[in-house]
């Protein structure tokens, strides 16, 4: 069977409510219509299951000993999910930032080329971070005025401002992730990476959206290296 034939005559396991960057060619319009909001379908993916498998870069502090065996590691997974599943996804990020996305691999030689490039990348630290949503809405609801009509007046107007911002908005790699995730179209994600100290947001927040989608997460991290909150299973690199 060929991709599009397969593609087009998937099972649906389920239905979900609609999020940013998903196909819209996946709403359900019958459960829209029923439910009052936008849901799709969930596919049950190709024969053997559609694979995503994810690279969480490491920050450039560790061996490079370590970054090789971790990477030659990630390079077995791709050629295994190709042998066994025809193709796979790939999706790296480097802290909260996606660096490259490919989506349904078939060649393994095309899979190898996308590694290449790839190095640990140099830590970040923010010196300055937006008030988010949470923060704007309470400044709203608390603007400090005081008696003084012009004072009143003020914060008012400033409460108008803070209003429009305080509206939940997802992040910008929320947003990217979620493209990704329904782009892959894959029944589970793999998550390869060395679990360094320090702050791993952009994971959990991957996983959740992974989750949402009804998708199986395994992290594949070293011994003794710890897990992350919401996984399905943790696997040994």
């Amino acid at each position: 069977m060929d991709r599009k034939a397969a593609l087009t005559s998937q099972e649906i396991r389920g239905f979900r409510p609609y999020h940013s960057g998903d196909d819209p060619r996946q709403v359900d319009w019958k459960i829209t219509a029923k439910r009052g909001t936008l849901y799709v379908r969930e596919p049950t993916g190709l024969e053997g299951g559609v694979s995503l498998i994810s690279v969480d870069l490491p920050a450039r502090t560790g061996d490079p000993e370590i970054f090789a065996r971790f990477m030659m590691a990630i390079s077995s997974a791709v050629e295994g999910a190709i042998a066994a599943r025809n193709d796979c996804s790939l999706l790296v990020v480097a802290g909260p930032e996606i660096v490259r996305f490919i989506s349904r691999i078939q060649d393994i030689r095309e899979a190898l080329a996308a590694f290449s490039g790839l190095l640990p990348f140099e830590p970040r630290t923010y010196l300055y971070r937006a008030p988010g949503p949470a923060a704007l809405a309470a400044r709203v609801r608390h603007p400090g005025a005081g008696a003084d009509p012009c004072d009143r007046e003020y914060h008012a107007r400033l409460r108008d401002i803070l209003s429009a911002f305080a509206v939940e908005k997802p992040m910008p790699f929320t947003v990217a992730i979620r493209g990704a995730l329904s782009q892959a179209g894959a029944a589970e994600v793999r998550i390869f990476s060395l679990l360094q100290p320090g702050d791993k947001s952009h994971l959990i927040q991957f996983i959740h959206e992974a989750k949402v989608r009804g998708m199986r997460v395994v992290l594949q991290a070293p011994a003794g290296a710890g897990t992350i909150m919401g996984v399905d299973a943790v696997e040994v690199l």
